[in-house]
């Protein structure tokens, strides 16, 4: 029987930041000058949106976001390790492998082998295969491939929040309102 109490307590962890990342979040937009946009005063709703996207977003939420995928991302390597059957040529090199096109050239499909090195079971491996984002309709919007690339950028440059920090709190509320204002003011 495989211990996942290890993986257990990383998505605990990261479920904890999602709690504190969301109450910054609110906090954030509850503390601002707009906390609810106007619908009815056009004019009004035009300085709530020029209000909003000249917030500079805390830097804590990108730290915050980047251990929530940090935590998420590793556990697929633990889940890799725990099936992995010692001893391995080179042990650093096994990882969960995230693919958004299947590896079809000899060194595509080397270099998925090499990340699972040392697997022995063939379901586990049918299953890593099985949940590659190649396989998904859209592989760049495939959750493992999101979680993936945020990870390496997290790691390697900065996580940018900014994007997503307004549709955590009115994406289905905004969307006409957002569509008649565009409607009504093209340019």
């Amino acid at each position: 029987m495989q211990d996942f109490s290890g993986v257990g307590e990383k998505l605990k962890r990261a479920e904890e930041n999602i709690f504190n990342l969301h109450g910054e979040i609110t906090d954030f937009f509850e503390k601002g000058d707009y906390s609810v946009m106007p619908k009815d005063d056009g004019e009004l709703f035009r300085e709530a949106l020029k209000y909003h996207k000249n917030r500079v977003i805390p830097s804590r939420f990108s730290v915050l976001a980047g251990e929530i995928i940090h935590h998420l991302r590793s556990c697929f390597d633990h889940i890799v390790w725990h099936f992995s059957v010692l001893p391995v040529k080179n042990i650093k090199k096994i990882e969960f492998p995230v693919f958004d096109e299947a590896p079809i050239n000899h060194d595509g499909r080397l270099l998925f082998e090499r990340k699972i090195a040392g697997i022995a079971d063939a379901n586990v491996v049918a299953m890593i295969k099985g949940l590659q984002p190649y396989n998904a309709p859209d592989p760049l919007n495939d959750p493992l491939w999101v979680i993936h690339d945020f990870d390496i950028i997290d790691k390697h440059r900065e996580l940018v929040v900014s994007f997503a920090t307004g549709s955590v709190l009115f994406p289905v509320a905004m969307k006409p309102i957002l569509e008649a204002y565009e409607k009504a003011h093209p340019t």
